[in-house]
């Protein structure tokens, strides 16, 4: 995944590590931490089929308030999420599609353009990767 826009949402620090913080059969999320400080959440969810509107209902109370044309991307300043219709979902007892999700929460950084990027380029990683194959 590209990782100059992701630099901007972090504050100075010392220390940056990750680590999965739930890991479920439909669900993995990771969290970024800067000395200890967790600053961006990503997340990987098979569920049904629907629209990002309907996906991003109850995630957040913030409005998510740019999407692509092609309806595939939600972005904020801060929060993006985006989704996956071809990988393989034959682990799962019903068609499921992937969704993903990066939450800086823990940034004052505020950059829809950079959190498009960072959604776009970290679903086409996990497209890429085993969690899609």
């Amino acid at each position: 995944m590209e990782s100059k826009e992701l630099y901007a949402f972090l504050p100075p620090g010392k220390k940056v590590s990750s680590q999965i913080t739930k890991e479920s059969a439909n669900v993995t999320w990771c969290a970024l931490t800067v000395d200890g400080k967790k600053i961006v959440r990503t997340s990987q969810e098979w569920w049904e089929d629907m629209s990002m509107r309907q996906y991003t209902m109850g995630l957040t109370p913030d409005a998510l308030d740019h999407q692509t044309k092609d309806k595939r991307f939600i972005y904020s300043g801060y929060l993006a999420y985006g989704k996956i219709t071809d990988c393989d979902h034959s682990k799962h007892r019903i068609d499921r599609v992937l969704y993903t999700g990066i939450q800086a929460l823990g940034s004052k950084h505020r950059d829809a353009p950079a959190m498009k990027k960072l959604i776009v380029s970290y679903t086409k990683a996990v497209e890429q990767s085993s969690a899609c194959r």
